[in-house]
């Protein structure tokens, strides 16, 4: 934590986790601003040779920019500060996991990602790119049977993910002096119709897979005007919208053009997509069984979405409070940091989970 990583400057900890994570004795591959821990070789066909399961550890490396909290601090067994929650205690974990040699020798095969670019825009995300380069470093994880994002979910495992959109919204009037606004007109006043109506948006609740998922409608940022005296002839803001897994882009794309409706301009800026709930995969199946954890709704997005949409099950499961990501109060506990990594440890180095491979 001590290792600022603010989205775009992850390089200083990238190189750090690199030379922490080869001291396990695993093969490392530093790649960008990411680094790949590889697991085994998986067997060759008829060759008689290592087929186990493969399961991947990822997390990202970055943080959203600190608030007066960038100098971390020890209280107690309380660790304060940018990035304890979300989520250098997940990526504390997963050192500490490979750290182990037991982590991999048993019934499955073990590799991990850390990835950097996850708190900035979709397209600059690094994990979608190492998934997507089927010759490159990370090819290994497009085939897993599992993968685990160890995002912060307080003793729970999360399921799924809501995905988002984000879209510039854009009202255009006629600027004017605004001692005589009649000459002009305020794109303001245009806009409060969609303002109004995205304020009234109530989070809808979707059941999916026995969890709720609550699809909402915010405007975070808002731009308007030039100077106090002039009427504004543009305003500019950004929606954002999240909706459920089982949702495709082209519904929720049209659920924003709608809210939008009246702009004279609305482009979409960034869109990630709901991330899957694989019931049907035995190993996922697996793990929700055998944690003993309650499974819950994630509400939000995560990189578990990158995974399901390559056909790789993928779930959100690691240590601290998700409700703290972000905060300027963030903080983790350090009996979370231990639980989580038991957790994961009892089902990676224990018996099969389940019997006949995948």
């Amino acid at each position: 934590m001590e290792i600022q990583s603010p989205t775009g400057e992850e390089d200083a900890l990238a190189r750090t986790l690199r030379d922490r994570v080869a001291r396990s004795g695993r093969p490392i591959t530093m790649d960008g601003r990411s680094v790949i821990a590889h697991p085994a070789p998986a067997a060759q066909a008829g060759s008689g040779r290592d087929a186990r399961p493969l399961v991947v550890l990822a997390g990202h490396i970055d943080t959203v920019p600190p608030r007066g909290n960038a100098a971390p601090r020890r209280d107690g067994a309380t660790i304060w500060g940018r990035g304890a929650v979300d989520m250098k205690g997940g990526l504390a974990v997963m050192v500490s996991l490979l750290d182990d040699r037991a982590i991999g020798a048993g019934w499955a095969r073990v590799g991990a990602i850390f990835y950097a670019g996850e708190e900035g825009p979709a397209d600059g995300n690094d994990l979608g790119r190492l998934l997507a380069d089927d010759e490159g470093p990370a090819a290994w994880a497009r085939g897993a049977d599992l993968a685990i994002l160890l995002e912060p979910t307080d003793g729970a495992v999360e399921i799924g993910c809501v995905g988002t959109v984000n879209a510039e919204v854009i009202f255009r009037g006629v600027p004017c002096h605004s001692a005589r606004p009649w000459l002009g007109r305020s794109a303001i006043d245009a806009a409060i119709p969609f303002l109004d109506r995205v304020a009234a948006f109530t989070p809808r609740e979707h059941t999916v897979a026995g969890c709720t998922f609550r699809e909402t409608a915010i405007v975070t940022m808002l731009r308007a005007g030039v100077t106090r005296n002039v009427v504004p002839g543009e305003l500019e803001a950004n929606l954002n919208y999240r909706y459920p897994p089982g949702w495709d882009a082209d519904r929720a794309r049209a659920t924003v053009l709608d809210l939008a409706t009246g702009a004279d301009e609305v482009r979409i800026t960034d869109l990630a997509p709901a991330g899957a709930i694989p019931l049907n995969r035995p190993l996922y199946v697996a793990f929700l069984a055998r944690s003993g954890c309650p499974a819950r709704a994630k509400q939000g997005w995560t990189d578990v979405a990158r995974f399901g949409a390559i056909g790789v099950p993928a779930l959100n499961f690691g240590p601290g409070d998700p409700s703290l990501c972000h905060c300027d109060d963030e903080r983790i506990e350090i009996g979370s940091l231990e639980t989580c990594r038991r957790t994961l440890a009892s089902f990676l180095t224990g018996d099969g989970p389940f019997d006949g491979g995948k």
